[in-house]
């Protein structure tokens, strides 16, 4: 899903001739390992992928959950 969102950002910016920096302007920009960018206005997160050829590891979990325990309905 990520790497479908950045492709799609960097096809938009390219189609329309704009650079990254063009395309986000006025967006926030929140620096990390992958730069993301928030439009407020549309509700959107970008995240910008600068290094292609770099092999990465996603790491995904719930901040906090039922560890082993079941879960039952009251």
């Amino acid at each position: 899903m990520l790497r479908l969102l950045a492709f799609l950002l960097v096809t938009s910016a390219l189609a329309a001739g704009a650079s990254i920096a063009e395309k986000t302007a006025g967006m926030t920009k929140m620096d990390g390992l992958f730069p993301l960018y928030w439009d407020g206005k549309t509700g959107s997160l970008y995240l910008e992928i600068a290094r292609w050829g770099e092999e990465v590891l996603l790491y995904t979990s719930l901040p906090a959950g039922l560890g082993s325990n079941e879960a039952r309905a009251v």
